[in-house]
């Protein structure tokens, strides 16, 4: 019963017309310049802030491909300090090893004097034939 009684009342409300009479509102010169201007600087501020958002949206983007160059960078500098303390393990052996090579291509005394030795001895030789 509530609900077709309510109903009712808002079918009678829909089709009475709605007799208002329009209000008239004048504004002064003065103000009227004001709003004007104000509307012209509410609609520049909107055209800045719409650009600011693309320039924003932008910007984020450009943070994301760096971060990203970043992380790419931090990935070669551990690759490249790898290779360092490789190379540096290398360069360790190889001076172990050329010490070695230099220290067996040194004549040792003994060799030395069989050497002298010899020299002396075909030196006497050839003294005792001439």
């Amino acid at each position: 019963m509530k609900t077709v009684l309510s109903i009712i009342i808002a079918i009678i409300f829909l089709t009475l017309p709605i007799s208002s009479p329009a209000a008239t509102v004048s504004f002064s010169e003065e103000v009227a310049n004001k709003m004007v201007v104000e509307l012209e600087q509410g609609r520049l501020i909107q055209e800045e802030l719409d650009a600011t958002r693309a320039m924003n949206v932008e910007l984020q983007k450009q943070v994301a491909l760096l971060k990203e160059v970043n992380k790419l960078q931090e990935e070669q500098i551990q690759t490249l300090q790898r290779a360092i303390e490789q190379y540096q393990k290398l360069l360790k052996e190889q001076g172990i090893a050329y010490e070695a090579a230099l220290k067996n291509a040194k004549p040792n005394f003994w060799s030395t004097m069989m050497e002298y030795a010899v020299c002396v001895g075909i030196g006497v030789l050839c003294g005792l034939l001439i």
